[in-house]
């Protein structure tokens, strides 16, 4: 069954959120990232 997977990854710059939306569902993976400040980068399978 799909689900919701969120995280942060550590890097040098300092952490970065995901969240992968569907997670576990048959499709192509689109992948969103957005550079703003505070915004939760995007993954989602479709």
């Amino acid at each position: 069954m799909p689900h919701d997977i969120e995280g942060t990854i550590t890097v040098a710059e300092g952490e970065v959120r995901y969240r992968i939306a569907g997670a576990g569902a048959p499709g192509v993976l689109l992948l969103v990232a957005h550079e703003g400040a505070g915004e939760l980068l995007n993954v989602t399978r479709h």
